[in-house]
């Protein structure tokens, strides 16, 4: 079919379940903008600067699977890329595009602003490339190749992806195909996917003492709802790096509480350092997360579930979509007959009018200002440590950057989660 270099990307935004583009106008992205104003479905929203508007994508890809960010080169796209590495960071996939000089102008190394005035119009893509999946510059030639691998490494790496948009090609016309772009991940291979189911489900039969240990990729990759499910068919108890807050409900009478090292909720670091079999799903440990550094998970226990392979106590099985082997665990282990524990219940609130206001006492009476589904956003600081041993409502969201703890990045992120769904509450 012929389009426009600008409407083919607008599309392939649309068919990745974009509706919202957060950025800052500028001279380079003005043509681009226009296009996207004229486009059904989809819409501009503008930022007071560049490192708010990428806080604002990462927000809204935290809660839509997929945010996308526009700038302007140079000035625009430096700007936002503490935000860009943010998201790197805690594993957002988040479509970065930028406006950039005409590409006669790059070809010919003219001395334009926003530039260092020297010709070079590769440093900008060279200082990004490093915090995202891909970074690249398109041209009417290469789009349509192009773009889609860098859509499609954002969508399966779970990582920010970076694209200049030469401001002189928006308008013009390529071919470009008809079919739509396919967002979903390569299927398994058949006997490695059957030789890992096999194997997780012995390990699983000879357990003793399981337990699941969850972190943020469970929710990045799309996990949440299949663990949900074996949790719920063998009652096997769960806990949470503080990094994963929230991933599954901390009302739940199998949740353990957070495990943090030393630093764990009570009883927890036991659990899991003496489990004989620990279900994991990619955990990084940074010193907040792990106590210090203070973890010692048990290696011979471990199964690990990355997002294209499981790693059964050392034993590597590659060439696995891992929604697939999570399709096949569910479908192929018995419910257990054990009763479910009872769900967390907060005691009555005393209220105290002489007490101090301290830390001690404010968070666990703020949570309970909280509703079930709301989605909490708390400041990497002290939100997020006062609020770390408090349990979430059922179904509630956490949004929170406990990697890349930047600080400013939570009333950002609150625009883009809301502008990615309006009908939940937002704290």
């Amino acid at each position: 079919m012929r389009t426009t270099v600008g409407e083919l990307i607008i599309r392939r935004l649309k068919e990745m379940g974009i509706e919202h583009i957060i950025g800052v106008p500028g001279d380079f992205n003005l043509s681009f903008i226009e296009q996207i104003n004229e486009a059904e479905n989809i819409e501009f929203v503008g930022a007071c600067n560049e490192l708010n508007a990428a806080y604002a994508a990462d927000g809204y890809g935290r809660q839509s699977g997929v945010g996308a960010l526009l700038t302007t080169y140079g000035v625009g796209e430096l700007s936002a890329l503490n935000g860009i590495a943010g998201a790197r960071a805690e594993h957002v996939p988040m479509v970065s595009l930028a406006g950039s000089p005409p590409l006669y102008s790059t070809e010919y190394r003219w001395n334009l602003h926003h530039s260092l005035a020297d010709g070079d119009f590769e440093n900008m893509l060279e200082s990004i490339l490093p915090f995202t999946g891909a970074a690249v510059r398109i041209t009417p030639m290469n789009v349509v190749e192009e773009l889609d691998r860098a859509l499609h490494i954002c969508l399966r790496e779970k990582r920010p992806v970076h694209i200049q948009i030469p401001s002189d090609i928006t308008h013009l016309e390529i071919e470009a195909p008809d079919e739509a772009l396919d967002t979903t991940l390569p299927t398994s291979d058949a006997e490695r996917l059957e030789a890992a189911t096999a194997r997780v489900l012995e390990r699983i039969a000879e357990a003793k003492k399981p337990v699941f240990l969850f972190d943020q990729d469970t929710d990045r990759h799309g996990f949440t709802e299949k663990f949900r499910t074996l949790v719920d068919k063998l009652q096997i108890p769960y806990t949470q790096l503080t990094s994963g807050k929230g991933v599954l409900s901390e009302r739940d009478g199998l949740f353990l509480g957070s495990y943090n090292g030393k630093a764990s909720a009570p009883g927890v670091q036991k659990i899991v350092e003496s489990a004989d079999l620990l279900f994991t799903t990619n955990p990084r440990f940074i010193e907040v997360n792990s106590g210090s550094f203070t973890h010692h998970l048990p290696a011979e226990a471990i199964v690990n579930f990355g997002d294209q392979h499981v790693n059964v106590g050392g034993e590597f099985f590659v060439g696995i979509n891992t929604l697939e082997l999570l399709d096949a665990l569910i479908d192929r282990t018995k419910t257990s007959r054990n009763k479910k524990k009872e769900e967390f219940v907060y005691d009555e609130w005393e209220i105290d009018a002489e007490a101090p206001l301290t830390h001690a006492r404010m968070w666990p009476r703020f949570i309970r200002f909280l509703e079930d589904d709301d989605t909490v956003i708390a400041e990497a600081g002290t939100s997020h440590i006062g609020l770390t041993p408090e349990r979430l409502p059922k179904g509630a969201r956490y949004i929170n950057s406990p990697i890349w703890g930047a600080i400013g990045f939570t009333l950002p992120a609150l625009l883009g989660s809301m502008l990615a769904n309006r009908e939940r509450r937002h704290v």
